[in-house]
């Protein structure tokens, strides 16, 4: 396999400063089936970062997402795993569409050696184009 130029998979933003993209930086030097991402938030108020490990099912599972949000459904990408969840709400609490990027699974270690789990949610109002295969067109993230 060859290498992957770094691209980005999800990118969703809103004209206040509102982003959340997911980029691919390229293969895992530690895994070959692997793909070093990042999920970046940015607003006005906050802005996160989070690293993680793709592989070909959750490329997957994001190309079945990107089907369920042309069939006007809210999408939770990468929920039931364990690291970060992108949940996309169609009609958010301002009836809007809202993003959302949690990551319960991470947090600092406490002095009792257990791991604490923190979570920060920051929903944020995004512009969806009419067809979200115009935006992303790659569906299933970079070739493998």
């Amino acid at each position: 396999m060859g290498d992957i130029a770094p691209r980005e998979l999800i990118s969703f933003a809103y004209d206040e400063g509102n982003s959340v993209t997911a980029n691919v930086l390229g293969r895992d030097p530690g895994w070959s089936a692997g793909l070093e991402t990042e999920i970046v938030v940015q607003t006005p108020l906050v802005s996160g970062r989070i690293d993680l490990i793709l592989y070909s099912s959750k490329l997957e599972s994001w190309a079945d997402a990107l089907d369920k949000l042309d069939a006007g459904e809210d999408v939770a990408w990468m929920e039931m795993s364990n690291g970060p969840s992108v949940l996309i709400q169609l009609a958010g609490e301002r009836d809007c569409p809202e993003v959302v990027v949690e990551d319960t699974s991470r947090g600092p270690w406490s002095r009792c050696g257990c791991r604490l789990f923190l979570r920060t949610t920051a929903p944020l109002v995004v512009r969806l184009v009419p067809d979200p295969r115009d935006r992303h067109p790659g569906r299933g993230g970079p070739d493998r």
